[in-house]
């Protein structure tokens, strides 16, 4: 019991100064602020929402290549983040000191996005299992909202500073120093999760390819699975359309509002995320996950038209906060939810599943819904997120079963 507290904390604070690095440079505020002032397309921001939904699932699918063993699973993990993820923070900060000089400074700077969450994509199927085998499947959920909720509450402290470094400096580069403290604040969040104790974790060698696929096979098989992959999808309708819910409210048919009134504004969004995320974990534990994935389309689908009906100050308050609800059932119930459909011992190959089946259509939907906003306007954007939202509320409700009761082998 003492070594799951201590993990919970050291996972805590290495979340906490990850919550930074998202507070910092949030894609869906900060990134698409950034680059409207540059005059992004509405393609390219639907294009952002894209990669910042679909490119982390697909790059998985390299994933049993990559660290698919267990020995010295944790040093190689941290060091990918060293060498790889946290770089292409620095090299954006730099392009955005010398912006005025760098042409096709917009795909340069999607560019080196995609590459960051391609980066991050390939080990995250070793990641979840390397959390899998540290944290008990009792315990699981609390643990980890732990972590997700100091991830947000610190996500939150960065967004304040991220509002008050835009209210002190006029230039678009300031941004740069954005990307400078999440660079540092991503280095320190690492350091802490070398601190992991996994010791009792068994070392076992790389698994061949073959199994990998027969595994894959077997979790395709598995009919409960397909059906939460097919909920998850239909989401995503709903979840690209943060960025476009940003400008949105910077318009004058939104209200108008500043940069720094929207950043400040979606610190609603984290501070009802990490609550939330807390409760959905406890919730879990006890219920099962699968009901805090129904909670979580239910509120999606509510948080949607509220942009659709509403401007201003109150509206945005309102819709952030509640998306903040969503992702904080969201991510507790779908990490977990991935872990509990597993058929079988090979949680690898069933997460680069689940994650490719995931990312092909994450990345069709937002440039879908991108596009619809651009022909036939925002709200109508919205209300067909909303509609498909919906259909996953009616998957999970209906076709759902709650895999505890389906298995007791996790």
């Amino acid at each position: 019991m003492k070594k799951i507290h201590y993990n919970t904390i050291v996972n805590a604070a290495g979340e906490g100064f990850w919550g930074l690095v998202f507070g910092f440079i949030l894609p869906a505020t900060v990134l698409t602020i950034l680059l409207e002032k540059h005059g992004a397309s509405t393609m390219q921001i639907a294009y952002l929402s894209a990669v910042s939904l679909a490119a982390i699932p697909l790059a998985s699918i390299f994933s049993p290549f990559l660290f698919s063993s267990t020995v010295n699973r944790k040093k190689k993990l941290l060091l990918w983040h060293y060498f790889t993820v946290i770089p292409c923070l620095a090299i954006m900060a730099v392009l955005i000191f010398n912006s005025d000089k760098v042409f096709f400074f917009v795909p340069l700077m999607l560019l080196i996005f995609t590459f960051d969450n391609f980066f991050v994509g390939m080990i995250v199927p070793q990641w979840q299992d390397w959390m899998a085998h540290i944290f008990p499947v009792e315990k699981r959920g609390f643990c980890l909202s732990i972590g997700f909720c100091c991830f947000q509450l610190m996500w939150l402290i960065a967004s304040f500073l991220t509002a008050h470094l835009i209210d002190l400096f006029e230039s678009k580069q300031q941004f740069g120093w954005l990307y400078l403290l999440a660079t540092i604040s991503g280095m320190i969040s690492i350091s802490f999760f070398f601190k992991l104790d996994d010791s009792d974790m068994e070392e076992s060698p790389k698994v061949p390819f073959n199994e990998i696929i027969e595994d894959m096979k077997s979790s395709f098989a598995n009919k409960n699975f397909l059906v939460f992959v097919a909920g998850k999808v239909c989401l995503i309708a709903g979840l690209c359309m943060l960025p476009f819910i940003t400008l949105y409210y910077k318009s004058p048919e939104g209200g108008n509002l500043n940069d720094q009134t929207i950043i400040r504004v979606s610190c609603c969004m984290t501070l009802c995320g990490a609550a939330f995320g807390i409760l959905m974990g406890r919730l879990g534990d006890r219920k099962g996950h699968r009901i805090g994935f129904i909670i979580c389309s239910i509120l999606l689908a509510a948080t949607l038209s509220i942009p659709i009906f509403s401007s201003g100050i109150l509206s945005s308050i309102a819709c952030f906060s509640a998306f903040g609800l969503t992702i904080g059932s969201f991510y507790v119930s779908n990490y977990n939810l991935i872990l509990e459909t597993c058929p079988h011992k090979n949680r690898i190959a069933h997460i680069t599943l689940n994650n490719l089946l995931f990312g092909v259509c994450a990345v069709i939907i937002p440039l879908s819904m991108g596009k619809i906003r651009d022909i036939h306007g925002f709200k109508t954007a919205m209300i067909a997120s909303a509609l498909v939202t919906l259909i996953a509320t009616f998957i999970s409700v209906v076709g759902m079963k709650e895999p505890r009761k389906l298995s007791t082998d996790l």
